[in-house]
């Protein structure tokens, strides 16, 4: 009888293993994981070869109706710059580069904006500085608000100390403007000699093909990427130079009660480093201040 009982216990064991077994093999296999972002699809960066000592980076960005100019030139050749940049960090061997080439796109196909020659072969400067631009480089997303929480805007410290006074310079003395982007903002209205921040920032948003309409203490942008609150704060004639600490915390508050996806604040003023500490708490906000904004314009000059 036990051993009967025995064969009986086994028979079973070695059924519910077998069924077991059936089980996990029918089981769906898990979805793949989604595959991370590339770089091309968050930048314009098309194709990248190197050809002899030449870099050939090529943008998926149309040359401009009006044309190179300078600052669309100088643009795309930091950009190149970057690029290689990320390539060497992934070890491809560059070491004998001499030459960075930068290409945008136009009816007839690739062209040539420009060249940087390396002062020491393979080797990459810090900053970057092209004889006739601003020392400035800013990444440009396809929609430069939907990255906005993504992008990197440095803050020099102590900028505003070294004034040694309390009057601003017209932005149109301190932004570069392709020639370009500077014609769609005349042609809805913006005087780029006189125009504050405010106007600087609404126009190329509305150039950029977002809808921008009044919101309670500021405006909303809405676009493909999404809602974005923003609020200016201008500088009058005689007004301290830092934007102040009253200032941020009415803009965080407002933000919170827009429902939006992204928060800016865009002033004339200069960045106190509270901003920082602000934006590592709330990563969807971002303070567009002096120091930012010739990066705020170059993020929607290559689109």
């Amino acid at each position: 009888m036990e051993l009967v009982l025995l064969v009986i216990v086994l028979v079973v064991a070695v059924g519910v293993v077998v069924w077991l077994m059936r089980s996990r093999s029918e089981e769906p296999a898990a979805a793949p994981a989604p595959a991370a972002a590339s770089d091309d699809e968050v930048h314009t960066v098309r194709e990248f070869h190197v050809r002899g000592d030449d870099a050939l980076v090529y943008f998926d960005v149309p040359v401009p109706d009006s044309g190179v100019d300078d600052v669309f030139r100088n643009l795309l050749l930091k950009q190149a710059v970057e690029v290689l940049r990320e390539k060497r960090s992934h070890h491809l061997p560059l070491e004998g580069v001499t030459t960075v080439r930068a290409y945008a796109t136009s009816a007839s196909g690739d062209v040539e904006v420009g060249s940087l020659d390396l002062d020491v072969p393979g080797e990459l400067p810090e900053e970057i500085v092209i004889p006739g631009a601003a020392p400035h480089f800013s990444s440009a997303p396809f929609d430069p608000l939907a990255h906005l929480g993504e992008q990197e805007f440095k803050v020099e410290a102590g900028v505003a100390a070294r004034t040694g006074s309390e009057d601003l310079l017209p932005l149109s003395e301190e932004i570069s403007l392709t020639a370009d982007l500077a014609a769609k903002l005349h042609g809805i209205g913006i005087d780029t000699a006189t125009m504050n921040a405010g106007d600087l920032a609404l126009g190329l948003l509305k150039v950029a093909g977002y809808s921008v309409g009044e919101s309670q203490g500021g405006y909303l942008a809405t676009g493909s990427g999404g809602t974005t609150f923003l609020q200016v704060v201008d500088h009058g004639a005689g007004d301290y130079p830092e934007l102040e600490e009253q200032a941020i915390n009415r803009f965080m508050v407002a933000f919170g009660g827009s429902r939006a996806d992204r928060g800016m604040l865009v002033t004339e003023k200069y960045s106190p480093f509270l901003v920082y500490d602000k934006e590592r708490r709330e990563p969807r906000v971002r303070f567009i201040t002096r120091e930012r904004l010739q990066a705020f314009v170059d993020s929607f000059s290559l689109r």
